[in-house]
């Protein structure tokens, strides 16, 4: 029998791991803040990573996204623009990825169009606050155009939630 408990325990050190970096961002700790955030990008991709051998654990491409978020709003802090936006941008291409591999499971896929409006949304926003409205738009539109492309995919399906999952072990 495998064990769920490997991807719950991951998922707590993520949740540990993210809730540290907020606590330390609140007391303006954004050193600290960008250690637990490393932290939990590092645990964030180790559930990716479960999530592209196991349709169940689809939702961890948020956590990820999240991560990237976090981390990038720290080195903003701490006065790394060019590097928060790389973040935001490794977070945008890894989603992108995700969402057009056809080698993907469908619930992956899908929720990697989730949380494509999630990471467009950040990124767009960094770049209106950096005055750079050009590339704000060319994002939005090529994030849109994205989402159109997959939506209109013929052989794209709903996951069967039916179904009941094997129960992996990660370990």
């Amino acid at each position: 029998m495998a064990d769920l408990n490997s991807y719950e325990s991951r998922e707590l050190s993520w949740q540990s791991y993210s809730r540290a970096g907020n606590q330390q961002m609140q007391e303006q700790q954004y050193l600290l803040a960008w250690q637990a955030y490393c932290q939990a990008i590092e645990v964030a991709e180790l559930l990716l990573e479960a999530a592209a051998l196991y349709p169940q654990y689809a939702t961890a491409v948020h956590l990820y996204v999240v991560s990237h978020h976090n981390l990038a709003d720290a080195l903003l802090c701490l006065g790394e623009v060019r590097q928060a936006e790389e973040i935001l941008r490794s977070a945008y291409a890894k989603v992108m990825t995700l969402m057009h591999d056809p080698t993907v499971f469908s619930e992956l896929r899908l929720e990697s169009l989730k949380a494509l409006k999630m990471i467009t949304f950040e990124l767009h926003r960094f770049y209106r606050e950096s005055e750079q409205f050009e590339l704000a738009e060319a994002l939005f539109t090529e994030a849109t155009q994205a989402a159109q492309a997959f939506l209109a995919q013929p052989n794209l399906s709903q996951p069967n939630l039916s179904q009941p999952y094997a129960n992996p072990s990660l370990n």
